[in-house]
């Protein structure tokens, strides 16, 4: 992307079944985030190879950095919010930044694709979304977290690929 090359992708790759329980969502977060882990081998390996700029790298380097904070960051970000939201002892203006924060993270997107659909859902399935959002923050870094103690300490029980846990009659075909 960085070289301007363009990237096409197979359209039967772009999706897959959702995970279907909280500890299946959690082991494909581990296995997605393994990717972020590899960027740094990535990086050596085509400077080696003479592929891309040192520019190049470094803005690979550099995205791939920031995404893996802001996912690694998320759930204890969405945690000190919460806290800082409900404490007492909070001051009036983080608990507003607080509030800030969890509205513009959790009922601002789901208040944006409910206004994209011709017959959005009722202000109730908006909460419930808002809220299935929230707890997704909460748990969202224990994959990421999980793949980098992985590549601390190995462990077996946990294969690096595919990226998704699929179910269902044709799961042995499709990965």
């Amino acid at each position: 992307t960085a070289a301007g090359v363009p990237v096409h992708v197979a359209p039967v790759m772009s999706s897959a079944p959702a995970p279907e329980t909280v500890a299946d969502l959690i082991t494909t977060h581990r296995r997605w985030f393994g990717n972020y882990l590899d960027y740094p081998a990535c990086a050596a390996a085509a400077r080696r190879a003479g592929h891309g700029t040192p520019a190049e790298h470094a803005i690979a380097l550099g995205v791939a950095g920031y995404r893996a904070a802001t996912w690694l960051l998320s759930s204890p970000a969405t945690g000190i919010c919460t806290l800082a939201l409900l404490r007492r002892s909070t001051s009036p203006p983080a608990r507003m930044l607080a509030g800030a924060g969890l509205w513009l993270g959790c009922v601002t997107p789901v208040r944006m694709l409910a206004a994209t659909r011709p017959d959005p859902p009722s202000l109730a399935a908006q909460v419930r979304d808002a809220i299935d959002v929230f707890a997704a923050y909460l748990i969202k870094s224990i994959g990421p977290m999980a793949a980098i103690a992985h590549a601390t300490v190995p462990t077996k029980g946990f294969a690096p690929a595919p990226k998704t846990h699929r179910h269902g009659p044709h799961s042995k075909e499709q990965g």
